[in-house]
């Protein structure tokens, strides 16, 4: 299947990549991933494994984060590059629409979260307790591979940035995680974290919205979160159209904070309470241990979807596209996240180990990979892609790993816990 116009991205490419001082960081690309937190979902009875029903851990969610992880990698490279010979039809493609990957990291942290915070705040003493655990995680988990990632970039990948006039209000508000508020500091420290503003904002939702989610009817849900997605890309979209600043299109940064992606959000969670509120195992049983059930969905709904994507594939000069199709890929996702949740965690999740530790440590290939890219951009590995991209994986593995071992798990072991 070749596509009949370019990706979307591309004008973002050609965006980024023009001269602008303040947005210092290369292309970032409309749409970044964000790996889910460390809690799972848990996986109940399937062919290879017992009934778990009061678990919350789903194993094979983790290989859906190395894929995605590895996709943005990909992508980014691509991108970066402009490697016009990788494959433009074929399984290959894929790769050329990794940026689609966010919508999948996205909905499973509205799975994880969701999940987390309706069982924490049904376990907690008050909803004070509950606040101050919640945080206590979350920030533990996201803030100091954030900070480091900064910090290593500011002084090793483009010290140049510590000139910059407007160098405080660039750190200040990626140390509070409002950078994605600003088109000229979405996207201009390690600029693939841009999302991680969103996933902040999102947490704080859910945690202000805790109580509601602990009752609420998923389906009131999915559709309070498609009602505000579609109403604010809509308004976004009105008001921006065709509009660029510091090189980013406009459109674009304000089409994806968080009350835009809520969509994506609550497909997760509309999901993480199915499972949840499953109290006599039935949805478990029809829908989750029949994995194949939702498989066969989400491959029926990304056909029509992907038809409808490829003539539109300008993407940002149709508002039908912007306002309402990445809702279709939400669901999407959370049919595919559905299904992997009914692998469950016998033989299947053994043998996917090696892809699992991917997911385990996709936090770090995640933040770690655009150093990585605009380092090797310096040398003459551009001249070889295929060396390149090779050398990319390698390293932001090598880098990711480290991370996790030595600098993560240790502080979410002493204090997220």
């Amino acid at each position: 299947m070749k596509p009949a116009e370019p990706s979307p991205i591309v004008s973002e490419t050609a965006a980024r990549t023009a001269s602008n001082p303040e947005a210092i960081s290369n292309y970032r690309g409309p749409h970044a991933a964000i790996p889910a937190p460390e809690e799972h979902s848990k996986a109940a009875a399937t062919p290879d494994s017992k009934p778990a029903r009061q678990s919350a851990h789903f194993p094979m969610i983790d290989v859906l984060r190395g894929f995605a992880a590895v996709t943005v990698i990909v992508y980014h490279v691509i991108e970066h590059l402009k490697w016009a010979a990788f494959p433009n039809s074929g399984p290959a493609v894929w790769f050329r629409l990794g940026w689609m990957s966010v919508d999948l990291f996205f909905v499973i942290s509205g799975f994880v979260i969701t999940m987390s915070a309706v069982r924490g705040f049904s376990k907690s003493n008050s909803p004070r307790q509950f606040r101050r655990e919640y945080l206590r995680r979350r920030l533990t988990r996201i803030v100091p591979l954030h900070y480091l990632t900064c910090l290593v970039y500011v002084v090793f990948v483009l010290p140049a940035m510590l000139s910059m006039q407007r160098i405080g209000f660039h750190l200040w508000t990626h140390a509070a995680f409002v950078h994605n508020w600003h088109p000229a500091t979405q996207g201009s420290i390690n600029g693939v974290n841009w999302s991680l503003g969103v996933e902040m904002q999102f947490y704080l939702i859910v945690m202000l919205a805790a109580g509601w989610l602990a009752r609420v009817r998923p389906r009131v849900l999915v559709g309070t979160c498609l009602g505000i997605a579609w109403a604010w890309r809509a308004a976004a979209y009105m008001m921006f159209h065709g509009q660029t600043a510091f090189g980013a299109n406009l459109t674009w940064v304000y089409t994806s904070q968080v009350f835009g992606m809520l969509d994506f959000f609550g497909w997760g969670g509309a999901l993480a309470l199915l499972i949840a509120n499953d109290t006599d195992g039935s949805f478990r049983r029809r829908w989750i241990d029949r994995w194949w059930i939702p498989a066969a969905l989400a491959a029926l709904v990304a056909w029509p979807a992907m038809r409808i994507y490829w003539p539109n594939a300008s993407y940002w000069d149709r508002p039908a596209m912007v306002v309402f199709w990445r809702s279709s890929m939400g669901l999407v996702w959370a049919l595919v996240i559905a299904a992997a949740c009914g692998l469950g965690a016998g033989r299947i999740s053994r043998w996917a180990a090696p892809l699992r530790y991917l997911g385990t440590i996709s936090y770090g290939l995640y933040l770690w990979h655009l150093p990585v890219i605009d380092s090797l951009k310096k040398t003459a590995l551009p001249n070889a892609p295929d060396r390149f991209l090779a050398v990319t994986l390698l390293l932001t593995g090598i880098f990711a790993a480290g991370s996790w071992h030595f600098f993560e798990k240790p502080l979410m072991d002493k204090y997220g816990k």
